[in-house]
């Protein structure tokens, strides 16, 4: 992790007469970090499958075998992956895709944890982004799980008002197929939250939760969980230790570098997949892409 470090810490030096939130995140802040934490490179993938709205066979889910939830997304939500197929975040997402299929052949990567070091850095939306861009390929079913158990935020994104989710599943009051909602969205299927628990931290250290995690591997192509941000998480996150991969969410002009180097560094580096630079409107074209990270910008 030293050079992790060197780089984040070469990058906040010479930030330094910035404030931290009006400053801009320096580029050299992750490139160098990345390098050593993960081999991505950005390939280009095709264009999102034009039929993904068409019903394809479910697998069936308790007593939601034959419903499908509807989703009630604004028009003016930032879920660019299916409201804005064109623009350039939505490529990137394709990017992203592309890169984790070709990391999916060499090893196994089925569960992938969307985190952030500190609150509002665009996690949430990432994560529902990612996850509907999975489900775009044919015959890939994909389960998104708001894992976000202080703070749930997929429900609102996706406009879904249903109050059961993984709560009651680690508290042992529903099975995981009572919690898996079946989406309009081919391929698409949701856990949420449910309430919010006075323990959010012990119950993703439940047994139950690595039960669930390996029940859905044998069900899903894809699991991606949204997570809390590893500030409010203390020394070590609870899900570590249980997924394949985990990418790490940065915002432009608000990650404070010494904040994202410590929390970079409670993160086991075999499994950081890579980061998603968020929020880079304000780059220049010709420095919109750099090394082995994902620019996004669509909050």
């Amino acid at each position: 992790m030293s050079r992790i470090h060197e780089a984040i810490r070469r990058a906040q030096n010479e930030a330094l007469s910035n404030s931290i939130r009006g400053s801009t995140t320096p580029k050299e802040i992750l490139q160098d970090a990345n390098r050593e934490i993960a081999q991505l490179r950005p390939i280009l993938t095709g264009v999102p499958n034009e039929s993904q709205h068409e019903q394809t066979t479910l697998p069936a889910f308790g007593t939601q075998a034959n419903a499908f939830i509807d989703l009630r997304i604004s028009p003016g939500s930032k879920l660019v992956s299916i409201l804005a197929p064109h623009s350039a975040a939505s490529q990137q997402y394709r990017r992203l895709k592309a890169r984790l299929r070709q990391i999916k052949e060499g090893r196994v990567l089925k569960t992938i944890l969307v985190t952030s070091a500190a609150a509002l850095e665009g996690k949430t939306l990432t994560a529902v982004n990612v996850a509907l861009t999975l489900a775009q390929e044919i015959d890939q079913k994909v389960l998104l799980v708001d894992a976000a158990l202080d703070n749930p935020c997929v429900d609102r994104v996706l406009g879904i008002s249903i109050e059961r989710g993984l709560t009651d599943l680690l508290n042992g009051t529903l099975p995981a197929s009572e919690i898996i909602l079946s989406t309009t969205i081919s391929n698409f299927y949701v856990a949420l939250a449910g309430h919010i628990p006075e323990n959010p931290r012990e119950l993703l250290n439940k047994p139950s939760m690595n039960h669930f995690l390996t029940w859905a591997r044998e069900r899903f192509d894809w699991v991606i969980l949204d997570s809390a941000p590893l500030a409010q998480l203390g020394d070590a996150h609870p899900l570590c230790s249980s997924v394949d991969g985990i990418l790490l969410v940065v915002r432009s002009h608000q990650t404070p570098a010494d904040v994202l180097m410590k929390n970079v560094s409670m993160l086991p580096a075999t499994c950081v997949l890579g980061s998603i630079f968020n929020d880079v409107h304000n780059l220049k074209k010709s420095e919109y892409y750099y090394s082995q990270s994902y620019k996004l910008d669509h909050n």
